[in-house]
Parts: C-alpha cells; structure tokens; sequence
C-alpha cells in the first residue's frame, strides 16, 4: 500500500502530499525517538522542525502535519490527531471494521465493568478482547499498554491483532483524554457503556463541566450505535436526553431498563435483577453498591447482545475481581483491601463498601499522585478521614513533586475532620505500619496504586507492588 492510497480514503483530514508519489506506507509513529527506518512520522505540535529534523534522522520517509515543511515528503493534514487515527485505521486494514467494539466510558467502574461484560460474553461462547489500565489481552495473551486507552498506533495494532484471531467483540475501556485527542476518530461502536462522573483530571480539563461534556460528546458524536447509561448519575440522564441514536438504561434509584431490587452485601453480593422484564436472583463475589452498577452495566449491555439472563445468573458468581480491583487479602483474623480508588468517589465507595464487612476498626493507607490535579488532595483526606477509624497518609506516584509536600496539602482536608491520623511518606513503611496494628475484626484498605507495580518518581518507575508486599508481610504473620 502507497501513502497516497491512504490519503484518498479521507479527504476532509488529509489536505494535500508533497513529493509523496510512489512513497510506501511505512508504521505511524508519533515520538520522534521510536523512529525506524521507513516509518511515517506524525507531528502533533505545529512548528517543531527539530523534531522532523530528528525523524528524519532516523529514517523517516514522510511527516504528516498541520504546517508544510520542505525537510521530508510531507502530507499536511487539517488535524494531525485525526489524521494519526485514520492513517493507523488504514495502515492496519481497517480491522475495526471486522470486530463488534465495546467502548467503557466513565470516572470510575470502567476496568471492572469491562471485565465482567468479557467474562459473560466469553462464558456465553464467543471470542473477546479487552483493552484497558491493566493493558490488553488478546486470545489469552496478555501485554501492557502505557495508557487507559492506547494511542492509535498501538491502539489499531492491537485491534488488527484481534481481528487475526477472529475476536467477535473487543471492549476497551475509553477515557476521556482519549475522547478530547480523538484516538478513536472513525471507530464505530456497538454498544458504549457510562458508569459515572466524579472529580478526576481537573488539572487537564479544568472544571467538572468541561470534564463531563466530553465524555458525553462520544455518545452525541454519530459514533455510537447503541449506547448503555447510568440513569442514577446525573451526567448519564443528560446522555440519555441529548443521545439522538438508541439508549438503554440501567440504576437503582430512578427508573431503568434495568435495575436491582433486595441487594444484600455479605460476602459478595446477592440481588434481584429486572432486565428488561425478565427477573433472575443473581450471587456476585464482587463487594459493594459500586460494584452492583458495574454488573448492572454489564448486564445490560451483554443481555441485548441475545444472551439469555438466565445463562447471565448462572456465569456471575465465577467471576472474580479484575487485579487491584476490590481485592481481599486475609491474614490472622483481618482483611486487607488492595484497590485503585485514587479519587474522592472512589474513595468514598470503596471504603463505604470496607465498612460492610468490617467488625472492628477500618484503617485507611493512600495518597495522592504528583502532577495532578491538587485541589482534590485535601478533599480526598476529608473523605478518608470521615469514613475510616485511621488514616495513614503516604506516598503514590509522586512524579517531580516532594512527597511531603504532597502530604501537606492533603493534611489540609485530613485536619478538618478531626481524627486520628498519622503520616509515612516512605509508602512501605506505611503499608507495613498498618499491617503491624491491625487486630482480629480490622480492615485495612490500600487505595490508590490497585495493580500497579511502580512507583513513577522523578520521570523513573521504580518497581513496587502493594499486593505482594502485603501478602509477603501476610505470610511471615501468619
């Protein structure tokens, strides 16, 4: 295939090529550093000739941008984000065209979600993938992915590598940074899924109402055929006002296509489920109210596909957690709770679901990631300390910040509520700290990192697992 074959499926993206003619379509690459020879090159900051100089370099056989340059053969493209999109699409053959695309948009909820609908559509006998934070896994491979959702060029890679396979559905989760870059430009969705709209990367999008209206633009876009949508959350009732195409709901407290009635949380959780009419009893491993939403999501979504509700009840209770998802660790007569919550409505249902099963006191290890949004640290240590019997303020991921300085201001909130606190920045120290005192009765909830296996400081990971820590410290007390 010839780059101006591509160039000729998408006009209105791909504005005029200089000096292409004959010009082989070679990889698309983005980072002027992965370069290899014969790739294409993607300039996403106009102006930047050092970086086709470097590309070039490399051997680079053409640049797309915004702005003509005579350095290399150049396509000038209206948006270069869009142009990456639809070059990868083509480059790798269009493989979205032959997969059923599952999209999982939403603050919280989106990985465990999506573990579930695999789960029940795989039990149902079909073939999935699954892209997300814990990366991707194709045919029972699995490799990790930097980022939620991949950039195109990894991201149609890994769909081409699906449709190879004969995948009948990939889900991947869909956030909303993917959304605002247009990494999904041109993909059609079957079904796309929104859970909910909390507090999270205000740092990027600025306010809650910019945040959500872009998570929402992907269900109003034309790109999504059938969409699935919160209808307790507030931003879920607008998708389902504004959405022109075909919605299905799903809650528990307002009215939906599908919801749950007599919801017991023990150990897992046990409710009765209305899908569309048809009611089955279903039993769950998965702990807390905000884990019922994620499965009434999954359930909604994987029903219409024509799974039966009654193969759906059966199939439930086999699965488990996705990792770093609500995991419970036990160890000489207390629980430990490894999971992602790294926002104050994670936090908050996260630990309001730890309380549920706990008989004595819940002790809390968290903190906050550097680089990001501020303003929610303090809120954060309010929610902990509301919630928890004690709260141990420590380390995550905090990039170029000083770790204490991260802790300073999430004490700001911690203060206001008046209890029992104490900080370890060193996050080891913290973990272990907290595994000493817990007593028979106890929970100890690791929040923040979930699955995890690094802590990024400075621009390095430096390898570190909360899991295994806890479970090496588990077994010498045991």
């Amino acid at each position: 295939m010839e780059i101006r074959d591509i160039l000729k499926e998408n006009e209105t993206v791909f504005l005029s090529g200089d000096r292409i003619g004959g010009l082989r379509a070679g990889r698309p690459v983005f980072d002027e550093e992965k370069v290899q020879e014969g790739d294409v090159f993607f300039l996403l900051n106009a102006g930047k000739t050092e970086k086709i100089k470097k590309a070039a370099e490399k051997g680079a056989v053409c640049v797309f941008c915004e702005e003509s340059t005579d350095i290399i053969p150049c396509v000038t493209v209206s948006d270069v984000r869009k142009a990456l999109a639809c070059y990868s699409a083509a480059f790798y053959s269009h493989p979205e065209r032959k997969l059923k695309i599952i999209g999982v948009v939403g603050t919280n909820g989106k990985t465990t979600t999506a573990h579930i609908i695999s789960h029940l559509l795989k039990k149902s006998g079909y073939k999935t993938a699954v892209v997300g934070t814990l990366g991707a896994e194709v045919d029972g491979r699995k490799k990790n992915t930097a980022l939620t959702t991949p950039d195109p060029d990894d991201f149609f890679a890994i769909l081409s590598e699906a449709a190879e396979k004969e995948t009948d559905y990939l889900i991947t989760e869909v956030s909303a940074h993917a959304i605002f870059f247009r990494k999904l430009y041109g993909i059609t969705f079957e079904y796309c899924v929104f859970t909910n709209l909390s507090r999270d990367h205000l740092d990027f999008f600025g306010s809650m109402e910019r945040y959500g209206n872009v998570k929402k633009s992907i269900f109003c876009s034309g790109q999504v055929k059938n969409a699935v949508v919160n209808t307790d959350d507030e931003l879920g009732r607008e998708i389902y006002r504004e959405r022109k195409g075909r919605t299905l709901t799903y809650g528990l407290n307002n009215p939906a296509d599908v919801f749950a009635l007599d919801c017991k949380y023990r150990k897992g959780t046990e409710f009765l489920v209305n899908a569309f009419d048809e009611i089955e009893y279903v039993s769950s491993k998965l702990s807390g109210e905000f884990n019922l939403y994620n499965t009434l999501a999954a359930i909604t979504t994987v029903c219409d596909t024509g799974v039966p509700l009654a193969y759906i009840r059966e199939n439930m209770l086999s699965i488990s957690p996705p990792e770093g998802r609500f995991n419970v660790l036990t160890g000489d007569g207390f629980k430990v709770i490894i999971d992602y919550a790294h926002t104050p409505d994670g936090l908050e249902k996260v630990l309001t679901a730890a309380r549920g099963i706990t008989e004595n006191s819940l002790i809390c290890v968290f903190g906050c990631g550097g680089n990001r949004d501020r303003e929610k640290r303090p809120i954060m240590g309010e929610t902990v300390q509301r919630l928890a019997d004690l709260c141990i303020i420590t380390s995550d991921n905090p990039r170029y910040e000083e770790p204490e300085k991260i802790i300073e201001e999430i004490l700001v909130g911690a203060d206001r509520a008046g209890k029992s606190h104490i900080a370890i920045p060193d996050r080891k120290k913290a973990l272990l700290f907290a595994l000493r005192i817990a007593h028979a009765g106890d929970t100890v909830v690791v929040a923040g990192k979930g699955a995890e296996t690094y802590m990024e400081i400075k621009g390095e990971r430096i390898p570190f697992n909360d899991k295994k820590i806890c479970e090496e410290y588990l077994g010498r007390r045991n």
